[in-house]
């Protein structure tokens, strides 16, 4: 899903997949990781 959301679409669903990552990476592992995967 991140690969689709991150090649798909590049501003629009950018930043809700970054939100939910950050939510779920702090929900399911550190908050360190949600970074990397964001950035």
């Amino acid at each position: 899903m991140k690969r689709l959301s991150f090649n798909a679409n590049k501003d629009g669903w950018h930043n809700h997949s970054t939100i939910s990552l950050k939510q779920t990476s702090m929900d399911k592992t550190s908050p360190k990781q949600g970074l990397k995967m964001a950035l």
